[in-house]
């Protein structure tokens, strides 16, 4: 084998192993069917659920919990929560997941409908994969998210 090729070679099987991860039940797939369970928690309306299963700050950028309680102070409901996986990745064992969330809280009168972008940092252990911690997205950071 030629010395040149060595290391597009290596490249290749690095990518390679983790664009499957990415594609294991284990690695997005998982993170977002969490989401998913998240999402049909909330439209529920089963806030021991969402509970169980957001275990970063209840209060963080693009919590459910966060979502609910405004809607309860403000006199709403929610009607839709949602979160979309762009972007996923491993740094080391911890999964960084951009993700788009979107919730509708209905109020007597009219809908409000906030849309943001989150950054999620998720680990695995004997329970499957849970978040630990977000933070919030600026513009420059949805951009080269999408890049």
């Amino acid at each position: 084998m030629n010395a040149r090729r060595l290391p597009s070679l290596a490249l290749a099987c690095v990518l390679g192993l983790v664009s499957g991860c990415a594609r294991e039940p284990g690695g997005r797939t998982a993170i977002q069917e969490r989401y998913d369970a998240l999402a049909a928690a909330v439209r529920a309306g089963d806030a021991g659920r969402v509970h169980a299963l957001w275990t970063a700050d209840p209060a963080a950028v693009g919590s459910p919990l966060a979502t609910l309680d405004d809607a309860r102070i403000s006199g709403g409901r929610v009607t839709e929560w949602t979160t979309t996986v762009q972007r996923w990745r491993l740094v080391g064992d911890t999964a960084v997941v951009d993700a788009g969330v979107r919730s509708v809280v209905a109020h007597e009168q009219s809908s409000t409908v906030t849309s943001q972008v989150v950054r999620g940092f998720w680990v695995h252990d004997a329970n499957g994969w849970r978040i630990v911690r977000t933070e919030p997205l600026g513009a420059a950071d949805v951009e080269s998210a999408a890049r």
